[in-house]
């Protein structure tokens, strides 16, 4: 069984924020088909990052958590200052640059230094990198899209996007896969990737399509549970 370690800068049930949250559900969804571990702090707390949680192994609903004590609490009040300060300097930038002074420091800059326009379009050559990664969409009965997984730019053809009802039959999941302009021997290749992709979680008003288990080209076969379909797509 491989092994996955999440890191997260906060991890517990009575733990809120975005990142933390996806994180606990993803490690939940992974735990049973890998050999998982969240390393994460003692903290529960963003604001203070005091060590409220006990040091080393514990568990959470069958997931094995790493607690790393934090070198020292946060100082509220100095954070708080420095804060202000941040701000004031904010608040001067742009006095000075409606004032047209930073523009006149930026031009001298630009006449001492070597520029060049082209060196910053990277559109021209971004081709030849990996610029997207390739996931399976997890689909749930019950909501509406959320965004889970990171688009690094519009390679794919065909998205769902944040708040989307989507719908599938069988005629719709296959222009789907066709969408993606992989082959079926590329879409075996990362097969085994896409439990491990979860894309978007979306509604499902007609499941139309009959899967109970997707198989792998190592030989192995793994059930979808009946309230889940997957969808391999690329973003």
């Amino acid at each position: 069984m491989k092994k996955i370690a999440i890191v997260v800068q906060r991890y517990g049930l009575e733990v809120n924020g975005g990142a933390e949250y996806h994180c606990r559900i993803l490690a939940e969804k992974l735990n049973s088909i890998y050999q998982l571990e969240v390393l994460t702090s003692c903290a529960k707390d963003y604001t203070t990052w005091r060590n409220e949680y006990d040091s080393g192994l514990s568990e959470i609903n069958g997931v094995k958590i790493r607690r790393f004590t934090t070198a020292q609490d946060r100082n509220k009040k100095n954070s708080q200052a420095i804060e202000r300060r941040l701000r004031k300097k904010t608040f001067l930038q742009k006095t000075l640059r409606f004032l047209g002074v930073l523009q006149t420091a930026e031009n001298l800059l630009k006449d001492r230094n070597a520029n060049s326009t082209k060196d910053l379009d990277i559109n021209s050559h971004c081709s030849i990198y990996c610029t997207y990664y390739k996931h399976g969409i997890f689909v749930k009965s019950g909501g509406n899209a959320i965004q889970t997984a990171q688009h690094m730019n519009t390679q794919t053809n065909r998205k769902i996007r944040v708040g989307d009802k989507v719908t599938f039959d069988n005629d719709k999941l296959e222009a789907f896969k066709a969408d993606t302009n992989r082959d079926n021997k590329e879409i075996q290749e990362y097969r085994k990737l896409v439990l491990a992709g979860i894309d978007q979680v979306g509604i499902v008003k007609e499941l139309g399509v009959a899967l109970t288990t997707v198989s792998y080209s190592d030989g192995w076969d793994l059930p979808i549970p009946t309230k889940y379909l997957i969808i391999l797509s690329e973003v």
